[in-house]
């Protein structure tokens, strides 16, 4: 966690072809597209509210209404040729008709986080009530809390590994794994060991390799959740995080609250430890919550809809793969990544104090031909406050090629603490302002929607504010505070006990 020293990769402006060729679905309404499913050849967009669009080709859309109500869609499964839907409001809706028409009978589980199938078995996991399964023969739904502790059924998610029905539940680095011999859960460790305060949001599996990911955090394993590896090597440090796989490359997306979402992706076969930093992306704008790739595009579901791109280009090599900015003592530092550079001459650092016209401020000889990595460094000492940023990259054969835009904020001074974490009740902030103003205490939950907005005067100097979450479900949230004139920022994850 960042501390007195502030990082920010702070409002990027993507202006690259990579952002420009996500394209809005314009057939999609604008609600939050929380899951994107692939099942016999047709992809489903799942919306929060109560539609799922589906698409066999990616181009025309269709919509299935689940309830003239909005439940508040959280999972989408196909099962026994049927299609069941979760939701937070009133638990599985059904349809055996391919979507034309939906039931539920209203006695299943609520506040449905997830449906993972295991030996052709159904399963429902709950913010609450542990994990339900259903009777197929009967369509009902029965407990299957089985030894489950009761500190444990808030359940986030779940899925069906090689032998095991594992879900992600407990605060403290544990998760479950069923042992159906003996028909009871049993408390495992993705470390070995309890990590206080790690509590994965989601589980998947592919080909029999499992993923676990939350705020900050990347873990992997290879034998069924035997054992966790950390594989995290290049990503970014964020709010929330999602994983998802397909058949070319694996994907996170990581939230930072309310700035945007970094896009990264890697070779899906590619071994623990293995950068996630080629081709990645910032979109500065929006919650992002699944990415899929289907008929050579891929598909994005945001907080605003449903985009596309195309797959050979979001997956194409380039020599620039990293340009990023940090402020260390007021200044701004460029600091950007490349490889394989066979024509590189040299680069220019280019500033604008409008976001239009640039100037160079400084050059650096390039690396040479050489197919390794090379990191390079600028440190722009003038006043920087609201000034954009960009890299031009001149080949000896006369081609220039152009980063992504990155705009900075930095500012000297100012501190920001908060306490306790993980909490019951209150957490207290201390903050310095460099000057008398006015702060303001944002509080999102898990999908990114604001519950508390707090304004407090601050002094010049130290200063002390308590927010109160005695009114919150236990859970995660991100706490994000702004104060001083030259608009200081900080973004916390807070666990709520």
């Amino acid at each position: 966690m960042m501390k007195n020293l502030y990082l920010f990769h702070v409002l990027l402006l993507l202006v690259s072809p990579s952002f420009a060729q996500w394209t809005k679905i314009n057939s999609v309404p604008n609600n939050d597209i929380v899951s994107l499913v692939v099942d016999n050849d047709i992809i489903y967009a799942v919306s929060d509210l109560n539609e799922i669009y589906k698409s066999s080709d990616g181009i025309v859309w269709s919509s299935m209404r689940v309830s003239p109500d909005a439940v508040d869609i959280s999972s989408i499964i196909f099962f026994d040729t049927k299609i069941y839907v979760g939701t937070f409001n009133f638990g599985v809706f059904v349809s055996s008709d391919k979507g034309n028409t939906w039931q539920n009978n209203g006695s299943g589980p609520s506040q449905i986080s997830g449906l993972a199938i295991k030996n052709n078995i159904l399963y429902a996991v709950t913010l609450g009530d542990g994990v339900a399964v259903l009777n197929s023969a009967t369509g009902r739904w029965s407990s299957f809390n089985n030894s489950l502790p009761s500190y444990s059924v808030n359940v986030h998610s779940v899925v069906g590994s090689p032998g095991s029905l594992l879900i992600a539940a407990g605060k403290n680095g544990t998760f479950y794994r069923y042992d159906f011999n003996v028909n009871e859960w049993n408390e495992e460790y993705y470390f070995g060991r309890l990590r206080p305060g790690l509590q994965i949001n989601r589980l998947i599996n592919v080909a029999d390799t499992l993923w676990a990911v939350n705020g900050n955090n990347i873990i992997k394993s290879s034998n069924a959740g035997i054992s966790w590896d950390e594989d995290k090597v290049g990503t970014h440090d964020g709010d929330s995080r999602f994983i998802s796989a397909g058949n070319i490359n694996c994907y996170t997306l990581t939230n930072l609250f309310p700035t945007g979402t970094w896009i990264q992706e890697r070779g899906r076969n590619a071994a623990i430890g293995s950068t996630w930093l080629p081709n990645e992306e910032f979109l500065p704008t929006g919650f992002c919550y699944d990415i899929i790739e289907f008929k050579n595009k891929l598909f994005l579901g945001k907080q605003d809809g449903l985009y596309s791109k195309d797959l050979i280009a979001a997956i194409s090599p380039t020599r620039l793969f990293s340009f990023n900015v940090k402020c260390e003592g007021g200044k701004a530092v460029l600091i950007w990544k490349t490889a394989g550079e066979t024509t590189s001459k040299h680069y220019n650092v280019e500033k604008s104090v409008d976001g239009t016209s640039y100037w160079v401020i400084g050059n650096l000889i390039a690396a040479g031909s050489s197919s390794k990595e090379a990191i390079y460094s600028f440190t722009d000492n003038s006043k920087v406050q609201n000034c954009s940023y960009r890299i031009a990259e001149y080949d000896s054969n006369g081609k220039v090629q152009y980063t992504n835009i990155l705009q900075a904020f930095c500012h000297s001074g100012g501190s920001f603490t908060l306490w306790p974490n993980p909490t019951q009740d209150i957490v207290r902030i201390s903050m310095t302002s460099d000057v008398t103003s006015q702060a303001e205490i944002k509080l999102f939950d898990s999908k990114g929607a604001l519950i508390k907005l707090q304004r407090a005067s601050l002094i010049q100097g130290d200063n002390q504010i308590l927010v109160s979450l005695k009114s919150l479900a236990t859970g995660i949230y991100q706490l994000s505070a702004s104060w001083s004139k030259t608009y200081m920022k900080k973004t916390v994850q807070v666990v709520k006990q």
